[in-house]
């Protein structure tokens, strides 16, 4: 990779979410967890938590998939990533980041690793929700199709065509499918963007 194009890959990973909440900055995190070791290294997780959360709280948690493969875990530090992480964690949900070798497979065993401990991360394994933008999209479309235990799915400008292999096929077209989630906000979330929600969550 030149020079040139590093330095615009960095830029863009210095982005965030236009939106902010006041205290988004400053959410408790639980960084480097170990989900998967493998003979290359361990695959590593980033845990972003609601203000005042505990380990008994439980709070529903939202899983952030990627498509592309990241051996070195440097998506938990991408800017788009993490600012859509700690808005979550302000809304009263965590958040997960992780890095991945193969993505089609370790989507599942990341699944498994916050089920599996669920008690000792502080979630609830009944309340799990997927997010993925552009094209990370056909792998959390993979993951819902395989495992449809999930209270919420949000997928923004996502495309299923695959790129380069990086991402699982999902539907057999030839040509780009866009698929873009729709919410309607109530009054309260709009008109008091700076009160965080509890521990509780919405999942």
């Amino acid at each position: 990779m030149d020079e040139e194009t590093k330095a615009k890959l960095a830029e863009v990973a210095r982005k965030q979410v236009v939106y902010r909440i006041p205290g988004m900055d400053a959410v408790p995190v639980r960084r480097d967890i170990v989900y998967q070791t493998t003979a290359n290294g361990p695959l590593l997780m980033d845990v972003y938590y609601p203000p005042g959360a505990t380990p008994e709280t439980r709070v529903p948690l939202v899983m952030i998939v990627l498509g592309y493969p990241d051996p070195e875990s440097g998506g938990r530090m991408f800017g788009p990533l993490t600012s859509w992480a700690r808005l979550m964690a302000m809304s009263g949900m965590a958040a997960a980041i992780y890095g991945t070798r193969s993505p089609a497979e370790d989507v599942h065993v990341v699944l498994g690793y916050l089920r599996e401990n669920a008690a000792s991360l502080g979630i609830d394994r009944h309340r799990l929700g997927v997010y993925a933008g552009s094209a990370n999209v056909p792998t959390a479309l993979s993951l819902l199709m395989r495992d449809a235990d999930f209270r919420c799915a949000a997928f923004v400008s996502g495309f299923t065509f695959d790129v380069a292999g990086a991402t699982p096929p999902v539907c057999p077209v030839l040509r780009p499918v866009v698929l873009d989630t729709h919410f309607e906000l109530s009054p309260s979330h709009i008109d008091a963007p700076s009160a965080p929600r509890s521990a509780s969550g919405q999942l």
